[in-house]
C-alpha cells in the first residue's frame, strides 16, 4: 500500500516544541523506521535517530528495519531521537513523517479493532473510538440498529473498515448487506473517507508538534493512493527480504 501526500502549510512559524506530550514506545520506533525508509526524511534528519541496539541485518547485509522496530519497542532505551534538532528542520518534512506516523496509527487501529476484545491495545482502543466519532454521524441511518436502548452498527457493517480492502472490495461487501440500498452505500464510503482525512490531519497535527513542528496554517489533504509516494513497507506490509519475496 502506498499514499501520496499533499501537504499545504502557509505562513509557518517553528520552533522547538517542549509543550506537547512526548511519543510513546511503539510511536518513536515507527517513527525511526519510517525515517529510515523514506529517503527525503532519513537524509535530512536520520542522523538525529541513534540507535544503539544489536545490529539485525537480512542475509545480503541490509538493516533488518522490521526487526529493529520490534527491538525498540522492547527496549525503548536503545533508541535516542534529538528532538531539539528535529525541530530546527523544515516544517515539511517533519509534517510528512507526522503524516506517515498518523496514517500507520489509523491503520494498526482499524486492524486491532478486529481481535479480540482482551487482546486489544488500550491506546489502539481510543485512537479508533476517535476515527468512530468522527464517522458515525455521516453514515446513514440504515447502518445502525437499537440494541438495549442504543444504536450500534448493524452486523458485520464494520468488517468494511478492514484496511487491507480494496475499494471494489468495500463496494462489493457493502452491497452483500441487505439493509443498505445504493444510496447508503455512497453515504458509507463518503463516510469512511471523511473520517479518515479528518482523523489523519488532526493526528498528525498532533505529532507534528510533538516533533517541534510550529505553524499558524496547517492542511493535511490525502489526495491519492497508489504510485510515487515511496511509503511501501511503511504501513502493514512486511519488508521485502533479499530475495525480494
Amino acid at each position: 500500500m502506498k499514499f501520496k501526500f499533499l501537504l499545504l502549510l502557509l505562513l509557518p512559524l517553528f520552533s522547538i516544541g517542549q509543550d506537547y506530550p512526548l511519543l510513546n514506545a511503539e510511536e518513536r520506533a515507527y517513527l525511526y523506521h519510517i525515517v529510515k525508509k523514506s529517503p527525503i526524511l532519513d537524509q535530512n534528519f536520520g542522523r538525529f535517530f541513534e540507535y544503539q541496539g544489536p545490529g539485525i541485518l537480512h542475509k545480503n547485509g541490509e538493516i533488518h528495519y522490521d526487526s529493529i522496530e520490534e527491538m525498540i519497542i522492547s527496549n525503548p532505551e536503545n533508541l535516542l531521537i534529538r528532538s531539539e534538532e528535529i525541530a530546527k528542520s523544515p516544517v515539511g518534512l517533519i509534517a510528512e513523517a507526522a503524516n506517515k506516523m498518523a496514517i500507520w496509527e489509523l491503520n494498526k487501529a482499524l486492524i486491532e479493532n478486529r481481535k479480540k476484545e482482551e487482546d486489544q491495545s488500550l491506546h489502539l482502543v481510543q485512537e479508533y473510538k476517535e476515527f468512530e466519532a468522527y464517522l458515525f454521524p455521516k453514515l446513514p441511518d440504515n447502518a445502525f440498529k437499537e440494541k438495549t436502548g442504543q444504536f450500534v452498527l448493524q452486523p458485520k457493517f464494520d468488517n468494511v473498515f478492514n484496511p487491507s480492502l480494496s475499494l471494489d472490495d468495500k463496494i462489493a461487501m457493502l452491497e452483500s448487506l441487505r439493509y443498505l440500498d445504493q444510496q447508503d452505500i455512497l453515504i458509507s464510503l463518503n463516510a469512511i473517507s471523511y473520517a479518515t482525512n479528518v482523523y489523519v490531519e488532526k493526528r498528525s497535527f498532533e505529532i507534528f508538534k510533538s516533533l517541534g513542528g510550529r505553524t499558524d496554517y496547517y492542511i493535511n489533504v490525502l489526495v491519492a493512493a497508489g504510485d510515487g509516494s515511496n511509503t511501501s513497507g511503511l504501513l502493514n506490509e512486511r519488508e521485502k527480504d533479499e530475495k525480494g519475496r
